[in-house]
């Protein structure tokens, strides 16, 4: 055996012997963060695989300079949950996703002051602890009791708790930049804001909806990576929600742009329709985006 093939054979020889230390490790224990309140992991291993923690490192995004940006567009979008690619924003939660949904992560992340949330998506104003607590209560009723002795009726007041089902939609607002360092155009999560219908109490006829409160997404997004999404497709293959905005992996409809828009109208009062012309509308202001990109750089 010459130098060079006991040099390949003893380089297979580590490989070998790290491939096997890598497959006996035992597995990474860490307490995870619980996102929902009275939710608790499973007593004994729930299942019969061997799992390991899920390590999930969120990557800072780069700085974007003014001096780089060559065209920017502000973009509003709507993601509906009942939509069967946004199931993942309903899932009730497990061990990966600290027990909780989606807005029970947000919930948790505000209530801990880890994050900031805001009564508009300009971040003007701070929602407080309390106002907070009044949004996320759940809803008052009065339920009749009759007295088993007089027959008496009298009228308790009751309040359920917040059901997360509540929560339809969610809005995201997002910056469309034509980067001239990175050479393409990048889109930027700016804000992110949960979404409830709004019921009239006498009649129980939905009225509009409208956002609980905004978060600044680059503050959340690393809080964000600590938490892992649902896969519908396998059990077994997660990502964390940091990367579920990054890659998009949402369906969604452009419900307002800053193009041609100085006062801020939404779609439906700019074009006094709240269905098929909106988005088609909001097809239309895509196609421009993209054309836009193409034509900088033929250019």
């Amino acid at each position: 055996m010459n130098l060079v093939s006991k040099i390949i054979f003893a380089t297979g020889l580590v490989c070998a012997g790290f491939s096997l230390q890598a497959q006996t490790a035992d597995p990474i224990v860490s307490e995870r963060k619980i996102s929902k309140d009275g939710w608790t992991p499973s007593l004994t291993p729930d299942g019969v695989i061997k799992r390991y923690e899920h390590v999930n490192r969120v990557i800072e995004t780069p700085t974007i300079r003014e001096i780089d940006v060559a065209w920017r567009r502000r973009v509003w979008r709507a993601i509906d949950v009942r939509q069967k690619m946004n199931q993942a924003f309903v899932y009730e939660g497990d061990e990966y996703t600290g027990g909780g949904a989606f807005i029970e992560i947000l919930l948790h992340l505000a209530r801990n002051k880890d994050i900031e949330v805001y009564h508009t998506d300009e971040f003007k104003t701070l929602l407080s602890g309390t106002e907070l607590e009044e949004k996320t209560a759940g809803s008052v009723d009065s339920v009749p009791v009759e007295d088993p002795i007089t027959g008496e009726i009298t009228y308790m007041v009751t309040r359920t708790e917040f059901n997360p089902r509540a929560i339809t939609k969610y809005r995201i607002k997002e910056d469309w930049i034509m980067d001239r360092n990175r050479g393409k155009m990048v889109v930027e999560i700016v804000g992110l804001a949960p979404v409830t219908m709004l019921i009239n109490r006498e009649t129980g006829m939905p009225m509009g909806e409208a956002a609980m409160f905004w978060i600044y997404y680059p503050d959340a997004r690393k809080y964000l990576g600590q938490y892992e999404v649902y896969n519908p497709r396998n059990d077994l293959q997660r990502i964390s929600w940091a990367d579920f905005f990054d890659a998009r992996y949402f369906d969604s409809y452009v419900y307002k742009t800053s193009a041609n828009n100085p006062y801020g109208d939404e779609l439906k009062m700019q074009l006094n329709d709240n269905g098929l012309r909106m988005l088609q509308e909001g097809e239309r202001i895509m196609d421009e985006i993209y054309n836009k990109s193409m034509e900088m750089w033929e250019n």
